[in-house]
C-alpha cells in the first residue's frame, strides 16, 4: 500500500469504503471491475482484483481536489459516450458541493484503458443549488435516442436531508449531459419538503416494456410539512414522467390495525401515527404472473405503558 493510498496513516487505504462504489468494465476486457471511492481496481477474468497501474487523474478525486475535507460520497457506471468502455460517475460529498458549487462528473472513457488520459464531464448543477446531497444514481435510455443518460436522487444538505426528488440528465450524444427535470418530469413541488434519502430502483410498473422509476425514501412523519410516505414513482411515458398516484392506487396497512395503538388515540397528546403513508415499497414480481408487486413494511406502535418489542411488520402488496 503506498502512501498516497492513506493519507491519514492508519495502516487502512483510503480507498476502501462500503460506498461510493462502480462495477464496469473500465478496460474492455468482457469481465467486471470495481471503482471504490477514488481507485479502480481490475478483474483478471476469475473474480481477482488488483489495484491498476494506471489511476485516473488527481483531478477527478474529490478527496485529491479538496483535502482533507472531501470525499467520493456516491459513484456509477455505464458506457455513456458507446466507446465499449463503461465510464464512471464520481459524485462528491455535500460538503465539497456547499463549499465549492457545481456537482459531481464523469470520467469519460476514450476509447482507451489508460485511465490517466481519460476525460472529465461535469454534470449540471444539482436541484438544490450549492446545497445537494447527490444520494443515488441511475442510468437507462430514457428518451431512446441510443445514448444512456442519467437520473439522480438528491435532497438538501440544510435543512438537513429536507427535500426530496430526482434530477434527469439527458446525455447529449456523448458530449455532455442537459438537464432536462422540468420539461420531463410533473411537477415534483409536493415532495420538496419531504424527508429525502434515496434509492433509486428502475423497473417496468405499468408492463409497457419501458423502464419507470422507483425512488424509495424515508417515510418518517414528523409532523406537517413533512406527512409523506416513503415510495414515489415515476412513468415514463415516451421520455416525459408522470408522477403515479401512489397514495391512491396502491394499499398499505395502518398504523392503527396494530395492537395497542387505542393507547395513542386516548392520549391527551397529539400523534402524527394515524397518517396513512405508504412506507419503503420494495418492487418485485412475486407471484410470477408479470405485473409488478411490492413488499413493503410498518412498525408497530410503541408507548410508555407498554414496553414490549416494536417489531416490524413486512407485508406483500399483489397488483391486480
Amino acid at each position: 500500500m503506498s502512501s498516497e493510498d492513506d493519507l491519514n496513516n492508519d495502516g487502512i487505504a483510503d480507498f476502501l469504503t462500503d460506498r461510493a462504489i462502480a462495477l464496469g468494465d473500465f478496460d474492455n476486457d468482457g469481465d467486471v471491475d470495481f471503482f471504490m471511492e477514488s481507485r479502480i481496481l481490475l478483474n483478471d477474468g476469475n473474480g481477482n482484483f488488483t489495484r491498476s497501474s494506471i489511476q485516473l487523474d488527481d483531478s477527478f478525486i474529490p478527496l485529491k481536489l479538496d483535502p482533507p475535507y472531501a470525499n467520493t460520497y456516491e459513484a456509477h457506471s455505464n458506457d455513456f459516450n458507446n466507446d465499449g468502455y463503461d465510464d464512471i460517475i464520481i459524485a462528491p460529498d455535500s460538503g465539497y458541493i456547499v463549499r465549492n458549487g457545481d456537482s459531481g462528473w464523469v470520467a469519460m472513457s476514450n476509447g482507451t484503458a489508460n485511465f490517466s488520459e481519460w476525460e472529465k464531464v461535469q454534470l449540471p448543477n444539482p436541484r438544490y443549488l450549492n446545497n445537494s446531497k447527490l444520494n443515488d444514481f441511475e442510468s437507462t435510455d430514457f428518451d431512446k435516442d441510443g445514448f444512456i443518460d442519467i437520473i439522480i436522487a438528491t435532497t438538501r444538505d440544510e435543512p438537513y436531508y429536507r427535500g426530496t426528488g430526482i434530477q434527469l440528465l439527458k446525455n447529449d450524444s456523448g458530449n455532455g449531459f442537459l438537464d432536462v427535470t422540468n420539461s420531463n418530469i410533473e411537477d415534483q413541488s409536493e415532495f420538496d419538503q419531504w424527508q429525502g434519502e434515496g434509492d433509486l430502483i428502475l423497473e417496468d410498473v405499468n408492463g409497457d416494456n419501458t423502464l419507470d422509476i422507483i425512488h424509495l425514501t424515508s417515510h418518517v412523519t414528523d409532523g406537517p410539512p413533512n406527512k409523506h410516505r416513503g415510495t414515489n414513482i415515476y412513468v415514463n411515458n415516451n421520455g416525459y414522467f408522470k408522477i403515479y398516484d401512489v397514495e391512491n392506487k396502491i394499499p398499505h396497512v395502518y398504523k392503527y390495525q396494530f395492537e395497542g395503538y387505542e393507547i395513542f388515540l386516548n392520549s391527551p397528546i397529539v400523534w402524527e401515527t394515524d397518517i396513512a403513508i405508504l412506507g419503503r415499497a420494495y418492487p418485485v414480481n412475486i407471484n410470477s404472473d408479470g405485473k409488478m408487486d411490492f413488499i413493503s413494511w410498518e412498525q408497530e406502535v410503541g408507548n410508555d405503558e407498554n414496553s414490549r418489542p416494536q417489531h416490524k411488520v413486512f407485508y406483500t402488496i399483489i397488483s391486480k
